[in-house]
């Protein structure tokens, strides 16, 4: 069972319901605002940048830095009946001075005319903005929230914004989504989480988030969907609530979590997009890396570079890999599991999370997936026999997003009792990519059972090494099916098996080990012959 949560739910949840009093988001041209240049050529102007685009922006710079004095004023704001009014802002200012709070200015009046230079017209008072934009980026900021409680009940309120630049230095100013607005009465619930695009599976536990205003009755949280339930009845609204989702609850696509009030079913609000609960998949093994690389033996066979843990993946951390260090340099590092064990599994099969960055372009040699029946467990990979592995959807070699790779058969391996399964790293001078790892995870089919180890048991292969005509017995067989795989993982030859005591004829293939898997009702053994 695993718990499931999401550390980044919480962004802008505490922003209060609000009754909007007035917005601009420059959508076209400069919306409502009027331009005023006090002094320069310069103005403010409508441009292609925002969350979204479009904005107003300033800039005193044109082929050098100029003065200029240049104000974006509002229509007259109503707040007659309001009540604990805030101002809200984007911007972005690039190219800055370092005097962000002389030359990027808000002010407001409650007598200016409505139209005219608002420097001969009106009282102008200066607002204290905190978090500004750095001055060093075009990244958009929401400044924090500015207080204008004092002027709620005037008719008549204008905001300005004053741009200042001299010839010492012009920043570039961009401003966008300007509201004014006041707390809300009415009584909201807002779900937080999940809130569509999830996955989880039977029996994780999830933590179910919400934020309420003006309500603070008993909630119901119900599950949504055409196979939903209700989750909990008449619980208090404290915005989370731990639910385990049950083993049998059904596989869809299709959910949504509703949380309303117990009493009436309002306020409510549900998930924006629906989630998935899938069916509970059996690890065999597993390869998380939360908090360090336990269970996996990291080896440098070239090179001073490591494998290491890292604080990023799905979720944090994971096992990464880098080359480069100053420059690229010439590595070699395994990173080993513990011995996975196959002996009573079928159907095995391997998937894994993957990011890589600053690839060379060879990630087939590079960022190999390699798997073994013969490593002692410790020491240089080198003495032992290694096979790489197909594996196909890898990440694209120049993100740090982590990708699922496609599911890769490893049912070659069935019946083996100790598997290693390595990822093999290595750069050049040339080229050293970042390789990180994470949710390593083998599956399969437990067939384990005195039937299982019976129908193993009796089961014989001769002769052993062999011209390639084998003779396969065993009192159990009736109908069953034989798998031929080469050392690479490759099913080189099947057929059926209709007796007790059969003659196979594999003299076509090359010269080497081959894994015979023999599969009836269910059971399944597995030998290794040789073929010369």
């Amino acid at each position: 069972m695993k718990k499931t949560t999401l550390l980044t739910l919480f962004i802008a949840l505490f922003a209060f319901a609000s009754a909007q009093i007035h917005e601009e988001t420059f959508d076209s041209e400069l919306g409502s605002y009027t331009a005023y240049s006090i002094e320069g050529d310069q103005e403010w102007y409508n441009n292609d940048f925002g969350v979204p685009a479009n904005s107003a922006a300033i800039s005193g710079y044109d082929g050098e830095a100029f003065e200029n004095e240049d104000w974006l004023v509002s229509p007259a704001i109503d707040l007659s009946d309001a009540t604990g009014t805030t101002l809200n802002f984007y911007e972005a200012i690039n190219f800055g001075t370092g005097n962000i709070d002389t030359e990027q200015e808000v002010y407001i009046s409650t007598d200016y005319s409505g139209s005219g230079d608002p420097t001969a017209d009106g009282n102008w008072t200066k607002l204290t903005v905190t978090g500004h934009a750095s001055g060093d980026s075009w990244d958009f900021v929401e400044v924090d929230e500015i207080d204008l409680s004092d002027y709620d009940g005037n008719a008549s309120v204008y905001l300005a914004f004053k741009y200042t630049s001299t010839t010492d230095g012009a920043a570039t100013w961009e401003i966008d989504n300007i509201v004014v607005d006041e707390p809300s009465t009415d009584p909201s619930i807002t779900l937080t989480y999940p809130n569509g695009g999830e996955v989880f599976e039977q029996g994780d536990m999830v933590d179910i988030a919400w934020t309420s205003e003006n309500f603070s009755g008993e909630v119901d949280i119900e599950l949504m969907g055409a196979n939903g339930m209700m989750i909990a009845e008449g619980v208090e609204n404290s915005g989370s609530y731990e639910w385990t989702i049950p083993d049998d609850q059904a596989a869809a696509d299709d959910y949504t979590i509703k949380v309303a009030g117990a009493a009436d079913g309002t306020p409510m609000d549900e998930s924006d997009e629906p989630f998935s609960i899938q069916e509970t998949v059996d690890a065999i093994f597993e390869g998380t890396f939360d908090s360090d690389l336990s269970g996996w033996t990291a080896i440098s066979v070239e090179g001073e570079q490591e494998w290491y843990w890292a604080d990023f993946g799905l979720p944090p951390g994971s096992a990464a890999m880098s080359g480069y260090d100053g420059g690229a340099l010439a590595n070699e590092d395994w990173l080993i599991s513990s011995p996975v064990d196959l002996s009573d599994i079928s159907g095995t099969k391997l998937n894994f999370d993957e990011a890589i960055n600053f690839g060379t372009g060879n990630i087939a040699d590079e960022q190999e997936i390699m798997v073994s029946t013969d490593y002692t467990g410790s020491g240089d990979p080198s003495a032992a026999t290694w096979t790489k592995l197909n594996v196909t959807g890898r990440a694209a070699g120049d993100s740090w997003d982590f990708v699922p790779v496609d599911e890769t058969d490893l049912s070659a391996y069935d019946g083996y009792e100790e598997v290693y399964i390595a990822f093999k790293y290595t750069s050049t001078t040339d080229g050293a990519a970042t390789w990180e790892v994470d949710n390593v995870v083998v599956t399969g089919d437990e067939t384990i059972g005195i039937a299982e180890e019976q129908f193993t048991a009796d089961m014989k292969l001769y002769p052993n090494p062999s011209d390639g005509r084998i003779t396969i017995t065993s009192s159990a067989i009736d109908n069953a099916e034989y798998n031929v795989f080469s050392v690479t993982g490759e099913l080189v030859s099947q057929g059926t098996l209709k007796s007790n005591h059969n003659t196979v004829d594999l003299s076509s293939l090359n010269g080497g080990i081959y894994t015979v898997q023999i599969v009836e009702d269910g059971k399944t053994a597995v030998k290794r012959i040789i073929i010369r």
